[in-house]
């Protein structure tokens, strides 16, 4: 039986939705008046006009939809109310099709309807109208628009100032799209539920994707419930690849797996027409596949005959489906992790042959994502820049293990993001050559490295003249370019830059090919807060951040600047050292020497981080020649190296700031802050453990708001920074250091988190016992350094 909802008279009619539409028009519906059809019925008391109902007694068939909407003409009906079901069986019949093309509106809801027929009947000239709500909230909002320009029916369309907002998850999809989840205020009108928020929101659990360039424009996509959250903390779509194999010419039914788990699975259910093979099966994944890495080894076939159970709307029941094949899927990765495919293992007294493994093994396991890219995979390409992530690396590590005659015990978890390439300098091959852990002074290596890019990727060349340095200008008016718009740092300073900073007329935000669809929603987002008479120009520049085959006129636009604000870095604290050189250490460089050559002259702004010092005690505001001041992980010594670069060039004469930025948290509006970031992903441990660390330090988070406003003011201090004595680094963090970590768990307790509260030493052990994949596991190096770094 359903689950009873309160719906009280108030909400059926207090949501008009489309009344300036319903006017004394009649109303088709194929809903009952016991579900659906109630809200189509209210609608049109309101609206003084007639409302159709499709008898209840006769099946729906194209035929019958036909006679049915041929009556409905006294009055005629203008406006057909449907579930996705029925706008299927009347796609089939041409008839049909052009009575819904007579229309003024055909609205679809209840559940998602197949793209494919949706896309059918707009070209057709159908005036398609997706419509969304919950049965706790009531209709929330539609996809209703400008039909004669307007085609994508499938968006919904998002009133500015609705009491509903969309949450970014922090996530991707399969798709690699940006997953949102609709979060509804409790000043809705037609809320009928208690909030399940902290905030006070009712969480509706459905997702949505944003429209690339229409703003206020999202499609839905799916159920948070749905989602796959692996052991690394990775969340993905699995209705991606199950909508591949159904919409294939196998037509498969198909459920992926692997919550809790270090990557992904899949059960296919063949149809008894024929049987297929896995071969097959990975074959028509394709590209979709390149986001999930599901392996030939982990398509399972379970037993004839049975299949996954789905509810009233056709959508899989998850949770039942996983019980009912547990066995099936424990038996997968049992499998998978004791199965030896290779035969006789590889001995490692040959480097030749070993390096042929290893580029075979690499080569099976990102396979796809080889062909997508135009650049071969050499022998000493970066893994990690290739592309290679956490599941990746888990499939090649599993991979070496059954190939390769060594102790598993040799072969450190994070082997591929450790050594970054084939068969390089830092290679796999050179690893397992030496016999994995213990075989070699890589450690012993990476000051040398530190060093060897601070003199390579140096900015300071044979023509950079003191002398040839331009006179500032004495126009007044400011150019920013901007990079790392898209990110927490840099979308505060540039809505800051909107909003706070008048003087600023042209906003240059360079971005990534891979953000463009970002950037674009950013700029939409920043027209709409700039203040009334604001004239500033903004504009997106989609080049590499290492400015790499930019062309002559796009560079030539930048050189316009007048300040250049570097806030762009790659974030991956398991990455080495080497994996930042292109583009994050490079892009320092070419940055430097692009405000040497522009215009006017023009301050360097470089956000650094105390990461770049982590190992003192006490961090002073000048630049250290020492890389002992860092600690082991890539992602600090690439700061200190690009710290060095800034330090040389304003030695060089050239105006460099060097923001060296503290603990970001939330912003001082909402406090939300990103969950993927060390601090939350620790509390976030407690789900994986059961347990938080207690411990006495003294926290000193900086709002990213306040941060920015920090950054934009030193920016804009070119002139002093020229005058100013010593080294133009400035530490910029929270001085107020009153409230400790122990104090923050007090308020988690408060706030209704159950865990137990251990000592920093029980709750690594039990961090450390986490399987190999597990998202904390992974990080505890970082959590090490961070419990017991100095306060």
């Amino acid at each position: 039986m359903p689950k009873l909802i309160l719906y009280p008279h108030s909400s059926a009619i207090g949501n008009r939705v489309y009344d300036n539409y319903y006017n004394f028009k009649a109303t088709f519906t194929t809903t009952p008046l016991y579900h659906g059809g109630i809200a189509d019925f209210m609608r049109l008391l309101m609206a003084y006009s007639t409302l159709w109902l499709y008898p209840s007694t006769m099946p729906i068939t194209s035929k019958n939809m036909f006679k049915a909407l041929s009556i409905c003409q006294s009055p005629r009906a203008y406006y057909f109310s449907s579930v996705p079901y029925v706008l299927e069986v009347c796609a089939g019949d041409a008839a049909t099709v052009h009575k819904l093309i007579g229309m003024d509106m055909v609205g679809v809801g209840g559940a998602p309807l197949e793209e494919d027929i949706g896309n059918f009947l707009v070209k057709k000239g159908v005036k398609l109208v997706s419509r969304f709500g919950t049965s706790e909230c009531g209709f929330l909002m539609s996809s209703y628009r400008s039909f004669q320009v307007d085609q994508e029916w499938d968006y919904l369309r998002s009133k500015h100032g609705s009491a509903y907002e969309f949450i970014s998850l922090g996530t991707r999809g399969f798709d690699g799209e940006q997953k949102f989840e609709l979060e509804v205020l409790s000043t809705w009108p037609q809320m009928n539920c208690q909030p399940n928020t902290p905030r006070g929101r009712y969480a509706t659990g459905d997702l949505f994707v944003r429209h690339p360039l229409v703003t206020e424009a999202y499609k839905h996509v799916g159920r948070r419930d749905t989602l796959i959250a692996l052991s690394n903390g990775k969340k993905l779509d699995p209705t991606v690849i199950e909508r591949a194999l159904e919409e294939s010419e196998l037509a498969l039914e198909s459920f992926v797996f692997g919550n809790g788990r270090p990557f992904p699975g899949i059960l296919v259910f063949p149809s008894t027409a024929r049987n297929v093979s896995r071969e097959e099966i990975f074959k028509v994944l394709g590209e979709k596949n390149a986001g999930t890495n599901i392996m030939p080894d982990m398509i399972v076939f379970p037993p004839p005959y049975l299949y996954p159970l789905r509810s009233s709307k056709g959508q899989i029941m998850r949770q039942t489906t996983l019980e009912i094949f547990k066995k099936d899927i424990e038996k997968a990765y049992k499998r998978y992790e004791l199965e030896v495919p290779f035969g006789e293992r590889l001995k490692r007294d040959n480097f030749e042959k070993l390096g042929e493994f290893v580029r075979s093994v690499v080569m099976e396991v990102i396979g796809e994502k080889v062909l997508s890219r135009k650049q071969p995979l050499g022998s000493t390409t970066d893994l990690f820049r290739y592309g290679v992530d956490s599941i990746t690396a888990v499939h090649i590590r599993n991979r070496l293990l059954k190939g390769v005659e060594i102790d598993s015990s040799r072969i450190s978890q994070y082997v591929v993001y450790e050594q970054t390439s084939i068969a390089g300098t830092d290679s796999i091959t050179r690893y397992l050559f030496a016999g994995g852990d213990g075989g070699t002074a890589k450690e012993d290596m990476e000051e040398d490295l530190m060093r060897h890019l601070v003199r390579k990727y140096d900015a300071v060349d044979n023509s950079w003249v003191l002398g040839d340095i331009m006179a500032e200008s004495e126009t007044p008016d400011e150019v920013v370019l901007l990079t790392g718009a898209t990110g927490s740092l840099g979308r505060h300073i540039a809505k800051q830059i909107v909003t706070e900073r008048p003087d600023i007329n042209k906003l240059y935000c360079l971005c990534r090919p891979e953000s463009e669809a970002k950037m674009e929603a950013l700029i939409g987002e920043l027209h709409r807060i700039a203040p009334s008479g604001r004239r500033l120009q903004i504009s997106s520049v989609v080049e590499n951040l290492d400015l790499a085959g930019i062309g002559k006129v796009a560079y030539d636009d930048l050189r316009e600047a007048t300040i250049i604000i570097h806030a762009a870095w790659s974030v991956n604290f398991l990455a080495p050292l080497s994996s930042f050189e292109s583009p994050d250490i490079s892009s320092v460089q070419q940055l430097l020497r692009l405000a040497r050559q522009c215009k006017r002259k023009a301050c360097f702004v470089f956000c650094s981080s105390i990461a770049s010092h982590s190992n003192q005690w006490s961090i002073r505001q000048s630049c250290s020649d020492s890389p002992s001041v860092v600690d082991k992980l890539g992602y600090s010594r690439s700061k200190w190296v690009a710290e060095k670069i800034c330090e040389n060039a304003a030695l060089a004469g050239q105006t460099v700031a060097i923001i060296r930025i503290g603990q970001l948290s939330g912003d001082t509006v909402d406090g939300a802050w990103n969950h993927s970031e060390g601090w939350p992903m620790m509390i976030g441990s407690l789900s994986e453990v059961g347990c938080l660390p207690d411990f006495e330090q003294k926290l000193s988070w900086l709002p990213v708001d306040l941060a920015a406003r920090g950054v934009l003011d030193i920016a804009g201090s070119a002139d002093r920074i020229d005058t100013m004595p010593g080294e133009p680094v400035f530490n910029l963090g929270n001085m107020d250091i009153s409230t400790s970590w122990s104090v923050v768990l007090d308020w988690l307790k408060m706030a209704g988190a159950q865990f137990e509260r251990v000592s920093p030493q029980q709750w690594l052990e039990k961090i450390e016992k986490l399987e190999p994949g597990a998202r904390s596991r992974k990080l505890f190096p970082i959590w090490q350094a961070m419990v017991f770094a100095p306060s």
